[in-house]
């Protein structure tokens, strides 16, 4: 079986992690993929070749970044119909359907009778770009129009598996996003505190991400504030800067410059690892919604490869819910009862421990080798 897999995000960004992790894991399974992604330099003109593996070929197509919206998508688009057109694939996987590299391959295989699973990962409608008239009204259509027009859909939680039947699709997969099992190298806590010159007598707390929208910033921020008020002894590591998004998102009223000093920001952070070794928990708050519903954040397998303990607030989603199952987390819906339980457990060893024990069955359950093994059944039935 030869399978065309088409990623709009560029490599170690967004949902190229779900795309390679998918794709991986069935190239170990003797499937043959090839896997489109863009360049994620500004000015690339060309097509790049990458063997991964005997199964697995990464090629990065070519990008002229002008602003967010002019990047060459519509390019991107129209050299994946090719791809797919002249590489003899059994089924096209694309992610995404907002995006023009995704959907416009999908379109036309569709309408030629090529077999073709559209993979959606997160919904937009009513997202960061709902004041735009224009762009909110093509994602509305593109999120609507796809399930009706391609049948076959993999999706990454119940919520949107839900929505997708409803708008039309009969087929759907939910594939969460998984654990990528060797992606944290983990190494002794002491001496990761020790080459970051982190304090052993304090806690530590790590939370990233490339963005932090204000609906997440204003929980986040809450938290910290009842989580230094409770506990001096716990600081918290971000890549972010604190006071610039306090003052962007205009947060002064719900944190103070005492629970700010509390936060560490070591920029962007190369040695993810170290990091994630040294701290005592990682954490990511959840706003409520119905986007957040629909989401499974990447993050979350990033935490669970590390084995770390996951803190985050309950507003029943999909990831509270597993999170839950594997009881890995520390998890509740009250900020106030969240930040009393985690400092709590991080000042208790035993508590500490058994959450720890948990983490590792969690990744070793949730990783994509295992995760990924319906999906091949679902691609045989195709």
């Amino acid at each position: 079986m030869k399978i065309l897999f088409i990623e709009p995000c560029y490599k170690n960004f967004g949902g190229y992690f779900r795309a390679i992790n998918i794709a991986k894991s069935m190239s170990l399974k003797n499937i043959k993929i090839d896997l489109l992604i863009p360049s994620n330099k500004r000015l690339f003109l060309s097509i790049k070749k990458e063997k991964i593996n005997k199964n697995l070929t990464l090629y990065e197509l070519p990008r002229f970044y002008i602003n967010f919206f002019f990047q060459g998508r519509l390019l991107r688009g129209f050299i994946g119909l090719f791809f797919s057109l002249l590489g003899k694939y059994d089924l096209i996987h694309a992610f995404m359907p907002i995006e023009f590299e995704s959907n416009i391959p999908a379109f036309f295989l569709k309408l030629l009778g090529k077999k073709v699973i559209m993979d959606w990962d997160d919904m937009f409608e009513n997202g960061q770009f709902k004041n735009n008239f224009l762009i909110h009204s093509y994602i509305k259509f593109c999120e609507k129009f796809f399930p009706k027009y391609i049948k076959n859909y993999t999706v990454t939680t119940d919520t949107l598996e839900k929505i997708t039947k409803k708008r039309g699709a009969t087929n759907v997969l939910t594939i969460i996003n998984g654990v990528d099992y060797h992606q944290v190298k983990i190494i002794d806590k002491k001496s990761a505190q020790t080459i970051l010159k982190l304090n052993p007598k304090y806690k530590y707390i790590l939370t990233f991400g490339n963005t932090l929208s204000p609906q997440r910033a204003k929980p986040l921020f809450s938290f910290i504030q009842k989580l230094i008020d409770i506990n001096h002894n716990i600081y918290i590591i971000t890549n972010f800067d604190p006071n610039h998004l306090i003052n962007e998102y205009d947060l002064n009223h719900i944190i103070n410059k005492e629970a700010i000093s509390h936060i560490i920001n070591v920029g962007y952070i190369t040695d993810l690892s170290t990091y994630l070794s040294a701290v005592d928990a990682t954490m990511l708050l959840i706003p409520p919604g119905l986007l957040e519903k629909t989401s499974f954040p990447i993050r979350i397998g990033t935490y669970l490869s590390a084995e770390s303990i996951i803190i985050t607030n309950d507003t029943g989603t999909y990831v509270n819910r597993i999170l839950k199952q594997y009881k890995c987390a520390i998890i509740d819906k009250d900020l106030d009862k969240l930040a009393h339980l985690t400092s709590n457990i991080l000042n208790n060893p035993n508590k500490h421990i058994k959450l720890k024990l948990n983490t590792k069955i969690a990744k070793k359950e949730l990783s994509w080798k295992n995760i990924t093994m319906s999906l091949i059944h679902y691609y045989q039935n195709l």
